[in-house]
C-alpha cells in the first residue's frame, strides 16, 4: 500500500514538474496557465518548486555558450543516420525472424492436419480390409456357394443335420 501511494506521488510530482516548466518556457495556453496560477495562489509547495525550477533556469542563462562548428554538426547527423540504419536493420531482421516462424509454426500445423487425416482415413479403410480378410474363405470359395439358390436351403440342411457329421469327424 505505501509503495502504490509513493508511485502515486512521484507521478503527481512529475506531472507538476512538467506543467510548470511548460508554464516557464511559457508552451501552456491560456486555461492551462490560469490552472497553474490558481495553484500556485493555494499551494506553498508548488510555488517553491516553480521558484526552484525558475533558479536552475537562471543558472543554465549564466552559463557560457557554447558553439558547435560544422564537424560536430556532420558527426552527430551521421550517429543519427548510423542509428537509425541499425534501427532499421533490425527491424527488418525482427520481421523476417516472426515471418518464418509463423511459416514453420504454418508448415507444421499442415503437417499434423495430413498425419491426422492419414490416420483417419486409415483407420476406416481398415475396417474395410478387416472384414474383407473375415470373408475372404467364403470368396475363395464362391464356385461351390454359387449353386445355392437361397439361404432356406442352407436353413434346411443344417436343420437336418447333415453338417453334424462333418463337425463330430473334424472333432
Amino acid at each position: 500500500m505505501n509503495v502504490e501511494n509513493n508511485e502515486s506521488h512521484d507521478t503527481e510530482d512529475h506531472a507538476l514538474n512538467e506543467e510548470l516548466v511548460a508554464y516557464l518556457d511559457g508552451e501552456l495556453n491560456g486555461d492551462s496557465v490560469s490552472r497553474v496560477e490558481d495553484e500556485l495562489s493555494k499551494n506553498a509547495e508548488c510555488r517553491l518548486r516553480l521558484m526552484q525550477l525558475q533558479q536552475a533556469w537562471d543558472l543554465m542563462d549564466e552559463l557560457p555558450r557554447v558553439s558547435s562548428d560544422e564537424s560536430f554538426t556532420k558527426s552527430t547527423v551521421e550517429l543519427v543516420v548510423v542509428s537509425a540504419e541499425s534501427e532499421a536493420n533490425a527491424t527488418v531482421v525482427r520481421r523476417k525472424t516472426w515471418r518464418n516462424v509463423i511459416w514453420v509454426i504454418g508448415l507444421l500445423g499442415a503437417t499434423a492436419a495430413a498425419w491426422g487425416g492419414f490416420l483417419l482415413v486409415s483407420q476406416f479403410n481398415n475396417r474395410d480390409n478387416q472384414e474383407l480378410l473375415r470373408d475372404l474363405p467364403l470368396v475363395q470359395e464362391i464356385d461351390i456357394y454359387d449353386p445355392i439358390e437361397s439361404m432356406e436351403f442352407l436353413k434346411q440342411l443344417e436343420a437336418s443335420g447333415v453338417f453334424d457329421e462333418e463337425l463330430d469327424d473334424a472333432i
